[in-house]
């Protein structure tokens, strides 16, 4: 690992990178964190309860930190993924739809 990349290049790197987070659950736990980029500390869930709790219970809580929310914006545009709070709201109503039982 190295502060500029954290474990990215370990992971970019490997054969099958979700052996290497599969490896790193048996060792550390459900949830646990890892170098990321420019010193940044990653946190990884691998509980399906917790997952589910940070995507839908508490949307206000987990934020990104805005230099990723920045960097994300560039590469990707104003999307639902990385959306956040009201913005996010807004584009999960208008997705709904698409995405019903009935639609499907």
């Amino acid at each position: 690992k190295s502060w500029s990349f954290g474990v990215s290049r370990y992971l970019i790197n490997a054969e099958d990178s979700a052996s290497i987070y599969e490896e790193w659950a048996s060792r550390y736990g459900w949830v646990y964190q890892v170098p990321g980029v420019l010193g940044y500390k990653r946190v990884v869930l691998c509980d399906p309860k917790a997952v589910a709790h940070f995507y839908t219970r508490e949307t206000t809580i987990y934020v990104q930190p805005s230099t990723s929310k920045l960097l994300f914006a560039k590469l990707l545009g104003g999307v639902i993924v990385i959306s956040e709070g009201d913005d996010h709201k807004r584009m999960r109503k208008g997705l709904t739809p698409t995405f019903s039982n009935t639609a499907i």
